[in-house]
């Protein structure tokens, strides 16, 4: 059995306390840094997957979560763990006792200062002495009271959510959970049809037109309904593309953008552009058309008007 405390040196007491105490400081530094790193993945990737399944799985928006939560992880690790953990280590955590034991009054400073001081210039006669009224001012307050119970309770419960939240989502979770989970945090790959195939498809296409003539563009979405669309025209004497923005329009309950070229003199070429997709490249042709300039008209009259062809 352990000697009874109150029948240990000063120094021994004072030393298991202290050592009691980092114990309970460094619990409380790893449950606080797993509580934020386990609760923010989950709220970020609870956030990401929803988005992403919105705007259709785009990669960039992927790669962009990804990078969220592997910035919060490094932050919260150098933060919330190295960071404390260095000056735990580097002062014996004298900072800290002082912090949270004010009744001290530098007394624990002191002491571990002499410590540290103890293979260089020999034991100090004062040692001792501190050691037992810095002892018995420790010992009035239980390491449990330093470090309440909620304390460790409250993150540790956090991580622990977290930590089934985000296994949950990548093994159990349904639909779009599911994959989309492991999609963001593993770059798993995606089912097929979870990603809806976004095309613009135009019409008339390619055309040939009469010169001088208008042409109406019409473009519809499949895939996804943007709110925009921009039609971008070349003509063949041109090499800069000319853009405009199409007229959104109503048709049986479905959006369809328009736009009409007015009075074409030449060839060209044209596509529409909404969101992040693209139609195809179609060409007009422009044409002059065969047309009547003269009409000759003769008039038979009946034999037996005895009239000469008019």
């Amino acid at each position: 059995m352990n000697e009874p405390l109150a029948n240990m040196p000063a120094t021994a007491r004072l030393e298991q306390y202290l050592s009691e105490l980092r114990t309970r400081l460094r619990q409380l530094i790893y449950l606080r840094t797993a509580a934020v790193i386990a609760g923010g993945v989950l709220v970020l990737t609870v956030g990401f997957v929803a988005w992403l399944a919105a705007a259709g799985y785009p990669t960039p928006l992927a790669w962009f979560g990804r990078a969220l939560i592997v910035g919060l992880c490094v932050v919260a690790f150098a933060a919330l763990l190295w960071w404390p953990l260095h000056k735990l280590s580097k002062t014996d955590g004298s900072d800290e006792f002082e912090r949270r034991l004010p009744e001290q009054r530098g007394r624990i400073q002191t002491y571990l200062d002499l410590r540290r001081r103890e293979a260089e210039h020999g034991p100090s006669p004062l040692k001792e002495l501190l050691a037992e009224d810095a002892a018995a001012i420790a010992e009035r307050t239980p390491v449990e009271a330093v470090v309440p119970k909620p304390q460790l309770a409250i993150p540790g419960a956090i991580a622990a959510i977290g930590l089934i939240g985000i296994a949950f989502l990548i093994a159990l979770a349904p639909g779009h959970w599911g994959f989309g989970s492991r999609h963001l945090l593993f770059g798993a790959e995606l089912p097929r049809e979870a990603v809806p195939v976004k095309r613009i498809i135009v019409s008339p296409g390619d055309a040939v037109v009469r010169r001088n003539s208008d042409l109406a563009i019409r473009a519809t979405t499949e895939g996804f309904d943007p709110d925009t669309a921009m039609v971008y025209v070349r003509f063949d004497d041109e090499t800069q593309w000319q853009r405009a923005p199409m007229q959104a329009v109503t048709d049986n309950g479905r959006r369809v953008f328009e736009f009409k070229l007015y009075a074409l003199r030449g060839p060209l070429h044209y596509y529409v552009a909404a969101g992040n997709t693209k139609s195809s490249e179609h060409g007009v042709t422009v044409a002059d058309l065969p047309r009547i300039e003269k009409v000759r008209l003769t008039y038979q009259y009946p034999e037996w008007t005895g009239l000469e062809p008019l």
